[in-house]
């Protein structure tokens, strides 16, 4: 599959010789969409956060979990923000699995992760992926490819799993805050909003240091990670109706019997999730 993927052509202005965030994603998660520089690069990140594999795999674990969550409670139409290549068990997958007519638009920024999106939502039917930024989420909700699928006067499932780390508390983007009150504003009552989210509250300090170092060799790359505690996310949801348990470690959140990662590793510590509803 990799060999496959590599020797592929991907079209003009995608560049395979520097590391991409969404390929190295994929590395981590065990897919086989990434090349050798994506790898290498992760290799890297690995050597200063050991379990940073796994703490992909959790976060992913809790997406998979609030998209589920979500498609039982009756949403038929989900669009996943920062969703990076969607690939590896993501979202579609998922929600199509029990409501085959569910409609999915996966939202990335980065032009490499929707041009292997597309190549790989290929004839899949009820499914798309956009480019559009996170921090704009007028121009994601009036996006014409995004409204050919998603209707806002019924209930949506937002997912916002793992992008908001890369976002600062930037005036010119509304914040975080800012930008979650815009998403809640935009969706119908009935709609869900998913979110997960990097931090270092309950780890030891060992792995409190290796958060920092890798945060400091994402930085080294032009790539910005912010590392926020519990409370953060607990008022990203004002105004919102939190589902049970609330505001948790990821793999905390209505858990299943196929855990995203060992009760002994040092991820499980290393992430927050919470869905909410809106009402």
């Amino acid at each position: 599959m990799t060999e496959l993927f590599e020797s592929h052509s991907l079209g003009p202005g995608i560049d395979t010789q520097q590391p991409n965030l969404a390929r190295m994603y994929d590395y981590y998660l065990g897919g086989s969409f990434n090349f050798p520089v994506d790898r290498d690069r992760a290799e890297q990140v690995c050597g200063v956060l050991p379990c940073m594999n796994m703490l992909a795999r959790s976060n992913r674990g809790f997406l998979r979990r609030a998209a589920r969550f979500m498609v039982d409670a009756g949403i038929d139409q989900f669009i996943d923000i920062g969703s990076g290549i969607p690939t590896a068990s993501n979202t579609h997958e998922v929600v199509q699995a029990v409501s085959p007519d569910a409609r999915v638009v996966y939202v990335d920024n980065e032009p490499v992760a929707v041009a292997h999106g597309k190549r790989i939502l290929r004839g899949t039917t009820g499914t798309t992926i956009v480019q559009a930024d996170v921090r704009e989420p007028e121009g994601i909700v009036s996006h014409p490819e995004l409204t050919e699928l998603i209707d806002f006067s019924r209930p949506v499932g937002v997912l916002l799993c793992g992008v908001l780390v890369f976002i600062p508390e930037d005036e010119e983007y509304k914040g975080t805050a800012g930008l979650m009150a815009a998403y809640r504003e935009a969706c119908a009552p009935g709609s869900y909003i998913a979110v997960s989210h990097l931090t270092h509250d309950e780890a030891d300090p060992v792995t409190r240091e290796q958060v920092d170092t890798m945060v400091g060799v994402y930085r080294g790359s032009g790539e910005h990670l912010y590392v926020r505690d519990r409370g953060v996310l607990v008022r990203w949801f004002d105004g919102l109706e939190l589902v049970s348990p609330g505001v948790t470690l990821m793999d905390d959140w209505h858990p299943d019997a196929n855990r995203s990662v060992d009760a002994d590793s040092p991820a499980r510590w290393l992430g927050y999730g919470g869905v909410a509803r809106v009402v």
